[in-house]
């Protein structure tokens, strides 16, 4: 599937679905996204003032190292796996 044509189903906002949206910027999903930003607050200084790309790698590096955000990322994604399941197609 071409980038273009990769739409994200949780907000039908028309962006292109690719990780720094699903992590930090789908309206669809900023409520289950506020336990991650702020545990990302609170271990990173400067998290909050980092570029988009910058703060995909910080949140993906500290899910390998810290168990509350690889708890808070598996979450959000089980949370849109269950939304999308739900979905009639």
């Amino acid at each position: 599937m071409r980038r273009d044509e990769r739409t994200c189903k949780m907000c039908n906002e028309g962006q292109v679905e690719d990780v720094e949206i699903f992590l930090l910027h789908c309206n669809g999903l900023a409520e289950e996204r506020k336990e991650m930003v702020r545990v990302m607050i609170e271990i990173m200084e400067g998290w909050q003032e980092m570029e988009g790309k910058d703060k995909v790698v910080c949140v993906v590096d500290k899910a390998c190292e810290i168990g509350r955000v690889r708890r808070e990322v598996e979450r959000l994604y089980k949370n849109v796996w269950i939304e999308l399941e739900a979905r009639p197609q």
